[in-house]
């Protein structure tokens, strides 16, 4: 658009000096037609001067005539020069009047044509301030767009910025999902471990059930005891699958009551019957 703007300036002031050329040579033709009317006029005013004082010629070679009455033949070619003289300026006067007329409607349409001329100068001035209106918004508009482009590029940046900050934020917590995906792994292998000595557990149940079967006229009060511990470890079993801190609590609570129920039989129980009990963990151990 600026390079527009300059070219249309470009061809403003060549039409500009085209006019102003024009300008100059109109108003010289008309200082040449102003001298022209002014030689005419001039010229009239002598050829009236002498036409009059011809008449004053023959006026006075009038009044002679009657005092030279020897001479009367040359009063005839003397009146017919005036004669001949007059038509002659009247022939003049009127081509100056022609002259003068079509020197005048010359000058008219040169008037007009100047008058043309002007406006149409005074349209150039309005358009080229138009156009330096124009070419001034357009570099104003111009600096602000490059002010905006800084702007946007600033911000280009600065979104650019945040955006790698927030790639390595989200390369962070791939990591981070990814080591916790490992240790659920690890949990889940904790937990299929605390399940399988959940279920060394039950066989140990199961083999405390048929002990108790065989000694249940001698260890009725243990026996009773071992079914409450045996429904509680049951309800644990349960609530063990819910989670893994619950099945290590439930396993520890089953360690410290198998403790006190062997203690609490070992009270009871004769020395025969205590060093039976041993025998059979010496067993179970091998």
């Amino acid at each position: 658009m600026e390079c527009d703007l300059l070219l249309k300036e470009d061809e403003f002031y060549k039409e500009n000096n085209i006019l102003e050329a024009k300008t100059k040579e109109m108003l010289q033709k008309v200082n040449d037609v102003m001298k022209i009317q002014e030689t005419l006029i001039n010229d009239s005013v002598q050829t009236q001067a002498k036409l009059i004082d011809a008449r004053r010629s023959n006026f006075n070679l009038k009044e002679n005539s009657v005092l030279i009455e020897n001479e009367p033949m040359d009063e005839l070619p003397r009146q017919k020069a005036g004669n001949d003289m007059l038509r002659a300026f009247n022939a003049n006067l009127k081509c100056a009047v022609a002259a003068k007329e079509t020197v005048q409607n010359e000058l008219r349409q040169k008037l007009e044509d100047v008058k043309i001329l002007q406006k149409e100068n005074q349209s150039l001035k309005y358009e080229k301030e138009k156009m330096l209106s124009l070419y001034s918004g357009s570099k104003t508009n111009a600096v602000k767009l490059e002010n905006q482009i800084a702007n946007l590029k600033a911000q280009l940046q600065a979104r650019e910025a945040e955006n790698k900050g927030l790639k390595n934020e989200l390369d962070q917590c791939k990591r981070e999902l990814k080591n916790a995906t490992v240790s659920g792994n690890n949990y889940e292998l904790r937990l299929s471990r605390a399940a399988e000595e959940v279920n060394k557990l039950k066989l140990t149940l199961t083999q405390y059930k048929e002990e108790e079967k065989d000694l249940k006229a001698s260890f009725k009060k243990q026996h009773s005891e071992l079914t409450l511990a045996l429904k509680l470890l049951e309800k644990q079993k349960d609530e063990l699958l819910s989670g893994f801190k619950k099945q290590m609590q439930l396993i520890k609570l089953l360690r410290d009551q198998k403790v006190h129920l062997e203690a609490l039989r070992i009270g009871e129980m004769s020395d025969v019957e205590y060093l039976k009990i041993l025998d059979w963990k010496f067993t179970q151990r091998q």
